[in-house]
């Protein structure tokens, strides 16, 4: 009996998690446990990572802290902070399994743990791959087109929409991490300098070209912020069956000149950077405007794009380079002789490598988003200016069938960073220019609509305003009553006026009759 009475019962902490979702979470646990542990395997086959074995394995050991078995309470833990726990958590465990690392410093030596850049291209081929898929949600799983049958569970559905995913190009990630950890790099060094004290030598970029794992996630906070609620979003569903929270890459009703077909790496690397760094670029994208169909032309750009109601993605890519970036516009178009557009508005890079420009803050920062004008003094697009379209960030010029646009590295708009790095000099010869609008089915229908509408108004209007009522011509009193009316009525209204001109009139009649014959 005082055996029994010393006995401690493990209470499982829901952390977290609330009551169900303790619930389904230990439901999971028991269902692939042996003798109340979970192995590397049973954790892979809860986690529904058959198809990326490797990286479930290295997730395992995260989770378990680098022990050989997972219990019931470590399980749960994760599941909390994995689905529920503060966003660096989240994006950590991600880090970590995605280079095979249980930290992203040593526990014990406090140094930072460093990636190759092999590593990193595992990690977002993997969020492209598992992460993120090509298949809208349902409240029974994903709806894939290519399977009639309905009986298939969420779980299948969900690997084969994934294994289906075209390979991703993650080239362009690689560099943008490997630039920003030596640009760190080289601020440390400086500092040290200026400061001239010995401290450690652990830089962001190691010598063998290797990233400091606290340097991707810095780079994750601003490049690829939705990247911690994507591998969120992919646990829920896993493990609570919550299908309408999974992320969603987008989808591309329309082609492109610049996306490429369906299944190019590189089409799959553009769709994957706008669907991790901005939440609004995921969903349906439908073309309002492409140059190789609608014509390289400013105001065919501009009739194609004003009376969409909603937010859109221009897109550019750059002739000889293949350098592809754009802008992100969270206002409807329109034409006005000043800039307008909210905060969510970005311009961004996504070829040879990836930067996200988001607003400044602070003094001097402006809010020069957006600007659309045929009518003005200056006729043209501006995206972002440092206080007039002149310093425009990217500016369509009204001159579009030169085929060259303007673009600068940096505006007090937005923040600074090279959006056609091989274009130094700033003048674009561009292959295509492309806008999208984006949104749900909803927002693309009702976008679409707006802008029928809004054509049919201006065709009416230029209608009436090119018809003549012939039957005024006919009322002779016409010319007196619409031409002449204000100057009878003044000379009517005015007899002092009169009386000058009259006498003077006369007086010149008079010297003409009293002259005689030359």
């Amino acid at each position: 009996m005082g055996a029994q009475n010393n006995k401690v019962q493990r209470v499982v902490d829901p952390g977290p998690l609330g009551d169900s979702e303790c619930g389904a979470a230990l439901e999971v646990f028991a269902k692939h446990a042996t003798e109340g542990e979970l192995s590397a395997a049973g954790f892979v086959r809860a986690m529904d990572l058959e198809s990326e074995a490797a990286f479930g394995k290295a997730l395992f050991f995260v989770a378990s802290r680098g022990a050989p078995l997972l219990g019931a309470q470590e399980f749960v833990r994760f599941m909390g902070e994995t689905t529920r726990g503060a966003k660096s958590c989240r994006l950590t465990h991600l880090l970590c399994a995605g280079v095979g690392a249980v930290s992203l410093v040593d526990p014990v030596t406090r140094e930072p743990r460093y990636a190759d850049p092999a590593a990193l291209a595992r990690l977002f081929e993997v969020t492209w791959r598992s992460l993120l898929s090509k298949h809208h949600p349902t409240s029974c799983g994903f709806d894939d087109d290519d399977d009639d049958d309905a009986t298939v569970s969420g779980s299948r559905r969900r690997r084969r929409a994934y294994g289906a995913a075209s390979p991703l190009d993650a080239d362009p990630f690689v560099r943008s991490i490997v630039a920003a950890a030596a640009h760190e790099t080289k601020q440390e060094e400086r500092a040290r300098e200026g400061a001239q004290a010995v401290g450690s030598d652990a830089t962001a970029l190691s010598p063998e070209g290797h990233v400091d794992l606290s340097c991707v996630a810095r780079w994750a906070e601003r490049h690829a912020p939705e990247l911690a609620d994507a591998w969120s979003a992919f646990a829920r569903a896993a493990c609570f069956g919550e299908y309408a929270g999974i992320f969603t890459a987008p989808v591309v009703v329309d082609k492109s000149e610049i996306l490429g077909s369906a299944g190019d790496a590189a089409r799959a690397q553009i769709l994957c950077a706008l669907g991790l760094c901005a939440s609004e670029a995921r969903g349906r994208w439908k073309r309002v405007y492409g140059s190789g169909i609608d014509g390289l032309s400013f105001y065919r750009l501009c009739h194609q794009i004003l009376g969409w109601r909603g937010p859109t993605l221009l897109i550019v890519k750059a002739s000889g380079s293949g350098d592809v970036f754009g802008a992100y516009l969270d206002e409807p178009w329109r034409e006005w002789h000043q800039f307008y557009g909210g905060s969510s508005c970005l311009v961004f890079a996504l070829r040879p490598t990836l930067a996200v420009c988001r607003p400044r803050r602070g003094p001097g920062s402006r809010r020069d988003f957006m600007y659309l004008s045929t009518k003005a003094r200056f006729k043209g697009i501006c995206i972002g200016s440092s206080g007039g379209p002149d310093t425009a960030r990217i500016l369509v010029p009204e001159q579009l069938g030169d085929a060259t646009i303007a673009v600068r590295a940096s505006c007090l708009t937005f923040e600074s960073a090279p959006l056609a790095p091989s274009h130094p000099n700033g003048q674009v010869e561009i292959d295509a220019i492309e806008v999208w609008g984006v949104g749900d089915q909803a927002t693309i229908l009702s976008a679409a609509r707006a802008r029928d509408e809004n054509r049919k108004t201006r065709a009416e209007h230029i209608r009436k305003a090119g018809t003549v009522d012939k039957t005024k011509f006919a009322d002779s009193d016409f010319d007196r009553e619409f031409l002449f009316g204000k100057t009878f009525a003044q000379c009517a209204s005015n007899a002092d006026l009169r009386r000058p001109v009259r006498e003077a009139a006369n007086g010149n009649n008079n010297n003409n009759n009293n002259r005689g014959p030359d």
